[in-house]
């Protein structure tokens, strides 16, 4: 037997600590603050932010201590959203942000720029919006925005044939 940290998919994907094995108690006690009674952890919670030392000091104390590679992913992820989340804040707040970001002489619509920014910030969407309304726009745009930014580092583009001559222009 042994501590862990794992996801829980029982009801939502939570993060849980199950602490077994002779060193239960330490582990339980390092991560007093962070997960409650049930093992789980509140993600907004300020404590949270620690969880990457909770995991090393866990390691220390136990060696048998086991973060599994899908709680590793969704603290990863957790992160990574953060830091974008601020970068775009310190981006939107110019309201001509996009013309970094498109092709020079590019005026989207506000609803584009919105739709810009929204997949931006999700950094993984999809655009279904009626024909006509500039979905490419918005798509290249956010792309373009999540790229050079360093978030991406490649985008898989599903789109009609009839449009994979503007995707490569």
């Amino acid at each position: 037997y042994y501590s862990c940290l794992y996801v829980d998919y029982s009801e939502m994907p939570r993060l849980r600590l199950y602490c077994a094995g002779k060193d239960a108690m330490k582990i339980r006690e390092l991560g007093s603050r962070i997960f409650n009674a049930d093992g789980f952890v509140d993600m907004s919670s300020l404590y949270f932010l620690r969880i990457r030392y909770f995991i090393n000091d866990a390691k220390k104390c136990s060696p048998d201590f086991i973060c599994t590679a899908d709680a590793q992913e969704m603290i990863d992820r957790f992160f990574d959203d953060k830091a974008r989340e601020g970068r775009l804040n310190e981006i939107f707040c110019d309201r001509f942000w996009w013309k970094e970001y498109l092709v020079k002489g590019i005026i989207p619509y506000p609803y584009q720029v919105e739709g810009m920014e929204f997949a931006a910030r999700a950094g993984r969407c999809l655009i279904a919006d009626e024909m006509g309304l500039g979905k490419t726009i918005q798509a290249i745009g956010a792309a373009a925005l999540l790229h050079r930014e360093g978030f991406v580092g490649s985008v898989l583009i599903v789109c009609p044939t009839s449009l994979k001559y503007q995707w490569q222009k």
